[in-house]
């Protein structure tokens, strides 16, 4: 059976009370596996975090920040409210309606490969695999668009279906919400797209690799690399917040789990966040029906040492840029903590990082051997 909440904070104030982390790893160890006695035939369908990552990804976790607010998302799932639910309505070869007023248009649908999530559990859990989408990740098209005028209009659509014909050739997204307020599912939900490329995100339960395999990929027709800040249709903004209510009823995933791409691109290479940065402001998480999300903290900077270069941080709006700050403070409070330097802890977290992909892979293998 799962560890009930009470138990487990018990559980999590014993360790707390430990001073020495080394002690608090061997606690955890062992009660990890006095657990796992009890659960065996639940544990055969799950992977076990090696001991090295156990402080990191759930004990060592911040849990508050400089600027007053949590370090953590919410829980991955959350039961849709009361009233919340939606369905389809009518359903053909051309479209699906749905309940909320949300018509998909399917002419554009190509035939991808199944979803293989990539993730790591934060905490012990009793949950399952999951297999469903955890989130959306947004992104904006980044191709030119002319004037949205009525005198434009022929323009306009010869645009929209250049952009529908590049993104089912190549994968891209699983939803493409065009100038017009049209909403093209590309994928199905549970096949991949090539949306996210390297990416990183955290909520309360999970660490989220490679969000091509566990995120769906909502893509809107607009560009953000230009001089003036992007601007949306409304018909975009009443389909995209449609779209939305239907995925988090469907799925139940967190609101937090919404983000943006430039909230979750990183770069292993250089140790930078923000490869992709659209949307890294502007973004109308309200209007969407979504908390300002620009606040969460990112756990690419927090969890793995990661950075943001001079670049990203022109690119950013305000509040990515408060985010990007306090998180840095709070790498370095918890750099000076260990008598580390934060460029030295920032070098272990990234240590850590590969090793989670190595554990990520190790849990693939055994997910294909079950």
């Amino acid at each position: 059976m799962a560890l009930d909440e009470r138990a487990r904070l018990r559980l999590e104030r014993k360790a707390c009370r430990l001073g020495d982390p080394v002690a608090r790893l061997r606690y955890l160890q062992h009660q990890m596996q006095r657990l796992g006695a009890k659960k065996a035939p639940l544990l055969r369908t799950r992977f076990v975090l090696p001991a090295s990552l156990v402080l990191l990804l759930y004990w060592a976790a911040p849990t508050g920040s400089s600027a007053g607010r949590p370090l953590l998302s919410g829980s991955a799932r959350l039961s849709p409210p009361a009233g919340a639910a939606i369905w389809v309505v009518q359903e053909s070869q051309e479209c699906e309606l749905y309940s909320n007023g949300l018509r998909i248009e399917l002419a554009w649908r190509a035939a991808g490969e199944p979803r293989r999530p990539r993730w790591l559990a934060r905490r012990p859990s009793g949950h399952a695999w999951p297999t469903d989408p955890a989130g959306i990740v947004f992104h904006a098209s980044e191709s030119d668009t002319a004037p949205f005028r009525a005198e434009l209009n022929e323009r306009l659509k010869r645009e929209g279906e250049s952009l529908l014909s590049w993104v089912r050739r190549h994968k891209l997204y699983h939803y493409v919400v065009d100038r017009f307020g049209r909403v093209y599912r590309i994928l199905g939900d549970q096949e991949r797209a090539h949306h996210a490329g390297q990416s990183l995100w955290a909520d309360a339960d999970f660490i989220y690799f490679d969000l091509n395999e566990s995120f769906l990929g909502v893509c809107l027709e607009a560009c953000t690399t230009g001089p003036d800040p992007p601007a949306l249709t409304a018909a975009q903004i009443q389909a995209a917040r449609l779209l939305v209510q239907m995925l988090r009823a469907r799925y139940g995933f967190s609101p937090a789990n919404c983000v943006t791409h430039a909230q979750v691109s990183v770069n292993p290479l250089n140790g930078l966040i923000g490869y992709h940065s659209d949307w890294a402001d502007g973004f109308p998480f309200e209007s969407l029906g979504l908390p300002d999300n620009y606040a969460q903290p990112l756990p690419s900077l927090l969890l793995f040492g990661f950075e943001a270069d001079t670049g990203f941080m022109q690119r950013a709006g305000p509040r990515l840029r408060e985010v990007v700050e306090a998180a840095r403070q709070e790498v370095s409070r918890q750099a000076l903590n260990r008598g580390l330097t934060p460029a030295e802890y920032r070098r272990r977290l990234a240590e850590q990082y590969r090793q989670a992909l190595r554990s990520v892979a190790d849990m693939q293998q055994r997910r294909q051997s079950l």
